[in-house]
């Protein structure tokens, strides 16, 4: 008589959260996905073998997803929420679960492009998270990511119209000094055309009062941010200079250091776009 193999469900293992563990939860959500290298900026967390411990726990107990499909050459282990995170995270910030589960399963199969691109944008929110807690008085009053945002920045409900889709939304304070900032996040594969028509309809966005109206504020600064800073220079020459948006561009390496008060943006308005200025530069303009 031969025995019947049972497959069993693992088990996971039992974990007692802590709080640091649930901002690593929250961050990875907001972002969607992240790296190890990239959690360590935004928590100014200097001990790595600290980290990985925790990332390890997270992993085995399904609060987060580290899978090969996540993989690209070159990067560091890429993750994303797991299932446990989406429970977790639909209690502790009072979200309905599908909500969290539909952002979670965005990042499964993307393209290795796709990939960089949402890299990008998370090395960019995790920079200037780390920047403004250094900063004296500072702090980041709100970070709105891409599935979000063309409902806000479109007439009615920014579906099948859609023309204008920004990679993030930054609200942040330097002082008194309130900044708002959409991040366009450029990994070489739009024509410069597209980004020129991309300024334009920001302009438009603004001169409308769709801005003021969904977003209870009066001006705005776009971020161009590129790979490259050849890349930069290119999209430099074809824009030049951009009427009713205060354009700034760099790219990912310049801000490495410092993303808020290190000369490192170039301000594209057609007099001093050679003269590369702080990203907080004439905020008492704002």
């Amino acid at each position: 008589m031969t025995r019947k193999h049972v497959k069993r469900a693992r088990r996971l293992p039992q974990v007692v959260l802590t709080d640091r563990d649930r901002e690593i939860l929250k961050l990875v959500s907001g972002f969607g996905v992240i790296t190890r290298p990239l959690l360590q900026i935004a928590l100014s967390w200097s001990c790595v073998s600290d980290i990985n411990r925790r990332l390890r726990k997270l992993v085995a107990a399904r609060f987060l997803d580290c899978r090969p499909e996540l993989h690209l050459p070159g990067v560091p282990p890429i993750y994303r929420l797991g299932k446990q995170g989406v429970v977790q995270l639909s209690q502790q910030l009072d979200i309905i679960a599908d909500i969290i589960e539909h952002r979670r399963r965005h990042y499964h199969g993307l393209s290795d492009s796709l990939l960089r691109h949402e890299l990008l944008v998370a090395e960019f929110g995790c920079r200037l998270r780390h920047a403004l807690m250094a900063a004296p008085e500072s702090g980041l009053i709100e970070w709105r990511q891409a599935d979000v945002l063309p409902a806000l920045c479109n007439p009615g409900a920014g579906i099948g119209d859609t023309v204008l889709k920004p990679d993030a939304y930054a609200s942040f304070h330097v002082g008194q000094i309130r900044i708002n900032g959409f991040l366009e996040a450029d990994c070489g594969t739009e024509s410069l055309r597209r980004i020129s028509e991309k300024v334009a309809q920001y302009r438009i966005f603004k001169e409308d009062g769709l801005f003021a109206e969904r977003f209870r504020a009066k001006a705005f600064r776009l971020l161009i941010l590129t790979l490259s800073e050849r890349r930069a220079e290119n999209i430099r020459r074809q824009l030049k200079e951009t009427p009713g948006v205060k354009t700034f561009i760099t790219n990912i390496a310049a801000i490495t250091t410092d993303l808020l008060f290190a000369p490192v943006w170039f301000l594209l308005d057609g007099s001093n776009s050679h003269q590369p200025q702080s990203l907080v530069s004439g905020i008492g303009r704002l």
